[in-house]
C-alpha cells in the first residue's frame, strides 16, 4: 500500500482515490467503513480492526499536516 497523496475529503492510495473514511490494511483498502455514531470513535467501529491485530493503530481527524 502507498499513499499518493492526500487533500481535504480525499485520500489517493495506490493510484485510487478515495472521498470517504477508509482503513488501510497492509494488503487492502477498506472504504466502506463507517463510524456509529458521526465524528466520534467507538469500540463497536473497531471491531474489524482489533480482529486483524495490527502492530500499530493510527487514527486521525480527517487532515494531515
Amino acid at each position: 500500500m502507498h499513499i499518493d497523496g492526500y487533500v481535504f475529503g480525499r485520500i489517493i492510495i495506490d493510484k485510487k482515490s478515495y472521498a470517504s473514511d477508509v482503513i488501510i490494511y497492509p494488503d487492502r483498502v477498506d472504504p466502506s467503513w463507517w463510524r456509529k455514531e458521526g465524528h466520534y470513535l467507538q469500540k463497536e467501529d473497531l471491531s474489524g480492526i482489533i480482529a486483524a491485530k495490527p502492530d500499530i493503530l493510527m487514527s486521525g481527524p480527517g487532515t494531515w499536516v
